[in-house]
């Protein structure tokens, strides 16, 4: 059986009945849960609709570029938080581990959330020289300002 049919079984209520012990979302059906396969993670809500994903992004290897850093074995993650609501987030566990956004001023961040066409919350520090001025683990307001500003995201046209 694909992944892509186990995923559309867990939202149908009949999905796998037939043979319990075969039934990929047995464990998950009505309370909510995660299947895994292979480096993916996948999140459903109690009526089985698919609400977060996971992922090793770069297994091994170091992401770099002039503008971030991603440190090996970082996984990422998206959930749905709300609604019109999502939280992306990076590390192992998703969240766990910081990656550095920006140049010589920069921030290291942890999770985003962004809500209608705006970040409403980031966790990271800003930082200086490769030095976070603060822990990346906690909100930061200078930081979610920042990627308001430079980061627009807004669905209307020019």
């Amino acid at each position: 059986m694909t992944l892509r049919n186990r995923l559309n079984r867990c939202g149908n209520s009949g999905g796998g009945a037939a043979n319990p012990s075969k039934d990929p979302c047995a464990n998950i059906k009505g309370k909510g849960g995660q299947l895994s396969k292979g480096s993916d993670t996948y999140t459903f809500d109690s009526n089985g609709s698919l609400i977060g994903y996971s992922t090793i992004l770069n297994p091994n290897f170091v992401l770099a570029g002039a503008n971030y850093t991603i440190p090996a074995n970082t996984r990422v993650g998206i959930g749905l938080t709300g609604e019109n609501a999502v939280t992306i987030e990076a590390g192992t566990p998703p969240g766990a581990m910081p990656v550095r956004l920006g140049g010589f001023i920069g921030a290291f961040v942890t999770s985003a959330t962004f809500s209608g066409n705006s970040y409403t919350g980031v966790r990271g520090a800003v930082a200086i020289a490769g030095q976070a001025l603060g822990s990346p683990f906690t909100p930061s307001v200078p930081v979610k300002n920042n990627f308001n500003q430079t980061h627009n995201c807004s669905t209307s046209g020019p």
